[in-house]
């Protein structure tokens, strides 16, 4: 398992779902859900979703701090 994987299932589960449920889509100026997302590192500990608005396909990006 890579390290952003890691990092991303450290997060408890239920607060993985309200982050990916919780995502501004600059397309359709609301909030959204995240969906066929990879996870990048960022930092010492936090990681990037990089994924797809799951209303109208556009990207979108989710940035985590990860203090567990």
């Amino acid at each position: 398992m890579d390290d952003a994987k890691k990092r991303w299932l450290d997060i408890p589960e239920s607060l993985r779902e309200k982050i990916i449920q919780n995502v501004f889509c600059r397309s359709c100026l609301d909030e959204t859900t995240i969906v066929d997302y990879e996870i990048e590192p960022s930092g010492k500990n936090d990681v990037i979703l990089n994924g797809s608005c799951k209303k109208c396909g556009h990207p979108v990006r989710r940035y985590v701090e990860n203090d567990f």
